[in-house]
Parts: C-alpha cells; structure tokens; sequence
C-alpha cells in the first residue's frame, strides 16, 4: 500500500482540533510488511493423494478435504476423543508433485496431543471403518447425500461464506479405489511404548467407560 505523501502527519479523527499530528514521535502504527501469526509445533499424518487428485479443480480440493474431514471424525471416535482434538488442512498441495493434491491431519493442540500417531496406529481398519461410515445407501440402494452430509457435517468446516466443501459420494469413490490398490497390511512403523496398539486400544476404552 503506498500511503500519501505527508500521511505521518495527518491529524487524528477522534480530535476536535484541526492541527496536530495524530501519531507520537515514537510510533508507527501502520502495520507493513508484517506477519501476524503464530507458529506453533505439532503432530500431523500427511496423505500423499497425488496419484489420484490433481489439485488444479476446486472439486477435487473438496474431494481431498472430505476425506479428510472423515477419517478425522472415524479416527476420533476410534480413540474415544472429542473431534475438536484433530483438524483438518485445508487445501493443501502434494509435496512430491506440487500439482496433486494431499490432506494433512493435525493435533489441534498446541504443541501436538499425539492422537493422530495414536489414529495412524490403526492402520487400515481406519481406512476400513471410515469407508463404512461413508458407505450410506438409501431404501432403494442409491448412494445417500444427504445422510452423508449429516455425517460428515461440523460447525467448523463452515466457511466464512457459508459454503460446505464436502464431496462424500467422490470421497467414498476414492477410498474404495485406495483400500482396493494398496496392501493390506500397514506399512512397518517405528513405534515407541508409548505407542503400542494394545495400551493405545485400552487407554480409549477407558476414556469411554469414564464419560
């Protein structure tokens, strides 16, 4: 933003005489070339998608986030937590081909929960139980939008324009077309004794049993 010439002198809007300089002799106000954000570490699993979704349509933007926003819904209920403890990114390239595109699911807390290397531990009957809970039909065997909808909805993926990005019928297409192509194992993974499955399994059941 370029400002008139003269402009560190204007004179303030809230003063009732018309000369004087609004800004003291120490000071700036004017905000530029700033960044005003916080940076905070945390835990995340990113999904490689690439191979599957380009990142140039909007529809498959939406497509890659509702994804997203199911395995987070499945992945919380699978551990007994809040769904507010995972979010979801939004709009997020590949970082092997910058033109597909990748979903990134993060701990919401500050600093990392540690709940999506906890989800990431139930390997692929995550990705079984949330292509289940996609799996909506109607009485007459047709795929169920709304029901789907009604599943996947969140006050906080509302954008600010009120728009929903939710695509279940695509989303559910695609993780049919990723549980049919990759093994049926889950890869090997370096886990601490934080980590194993069996307390990770025991420490949901007690968070159900206590709420």
């Amino acid at each position: 933003m370029q400002l008139p010439r003269g402009f560190e002198y204007h004179t303030s809007l809230f003063s009732a005489r018309d000369r004087g300089a609004c800004w003291k002799a120490d000071e700036t106000p004017v905000l530029r070339n700033q960044r005003l954000a916080a940076r905070q570490v945390s835990n995340l699993l990113l999904f490689d998608l690439s191979r599957w979704l380009s990142n140039t349509t909007v529809a498959a933007l939406n497509i890659a986030f509702t994804l997203g926003q199911a395995l987070r819904l499945v992945g919380c209920k699978l551990l007994q937590i809040d769904s507010r403890e995972v979010s979801v990114m939004d709009q997020f390239s590949s970082p092997v081909h910058p033109q597909g595109c990748a979903l990134i699911l993060y701990d919401s807390v500050a600093g990392g929960s540690g709940h999506v290397r906890e989800i990431m531990m139930f390997g692929r009957e995550w990705l079984e139980a949330t292509y289940r809970y996609l799996d909506v039909q109607t009485e007459h065997g047709d795929y169920d939008d709304r029901e789907a909808f009604r599943r996947l909805l969140t006050s906080d993926i509302i954008r600010a324009n009120g728009d929903v990005p939710l695509r279940p019928r695509e989303a559910h297409a695609l993780l049919n077309t990723l549980l049919r192509q990759v093994a049926s194992s889950p890869p090997a993974t370096t886990t601490s004794a934080a980590l194993d499955r069996k307390a990770m399994i025991e420490r949901a059941r007690s968070r159900k049993a206590s709420n």
